[in-house]
């Protein structure tokens, strides 16, 4: 059995509670997971690392692509 705590602000949400979410958040973040993995195997975007139009003056380090991700358990947030 699991212990029921009391939410700490009115309005909080007790997420524990809802039904297959642990489930659907492991998927969500595996999800993401796979994504990043094939952003750094991809051979395409690997090349951009090495092209010097993309590079900053000055610098020995090559073009990083970077990617952020949030996951949200709640109403639903689009844009960004």
């Amino acid at each position: 059995t699991k212990e029921y705590r009391k939410p700490t602000r009115q309005g909080d949400i007790d997420l524990r509670r809802i039904p297959g979410l642990d489930i659907l958040s492991d998927k969500a973040l595996v999800g993401f997971l796979k994504v990043i993995i094939e952003v750094n195997r991809d051979t395409q975007l690997l090349a951009y690392r090495d092209d010097e139009r993309l590079s900053t003056p000055g610098s020995d380090d090559g073009f990083l692509l970077r990617m952020g991700f949030g996951l949200h358990a709640g109403w639903a947030i689009e844009g960004a």
